[in-house]
C-alpha cells in the first residue's frame, strides 16, 4: 500500500509542477524556462518521496532485525 502511495505523489508532483510552470510560462512568458523549472522541481519533489520511504524501508528492516535477534538470544 505504501509503495502505491508514493508512486501516486510521484506522479502528482511531477505534474502539478510541470502544469505550474507551464502556466507561469504562459503568463510571463520564457515559456521553456518555466517549464523545465516546474518539471525539475516536480522530479526533485518525487526523488525525496522516494528517499523518505526507502529510509522508513531501512528503519524498519533494522528494527525487526533487533527483535528478531533478541528473540533468538533469549532460546
Amino acid at each position: 500500500m505504501r509503495y502505491s502511495a508514493v508512486g501516486l505523489e510521484m506522479g502528482i508532483a511531477i505534474g502539478v509542477c510541470t502544469a505550474a510552470g507551464w502556466w507561469l510560462g504562459e503568463r510571463y512568458g520564457h515559456k521553456t524556462a518555466y517549464l523545465l523549472g516546474g518539471l525539475g522541481l516536480g522530479i526533485a519533489v518525487a526523488v525525496r518521496a522516494i528517499v523518505r520511504v526507502a529510509q522508513m524501508g531501512l528503519r524498519e528492516a533494522r528494527e525487526n532485525d533487533d527483535e528478531s535477534s533478541d528473540q533468538q538470544s533469549e532460546k
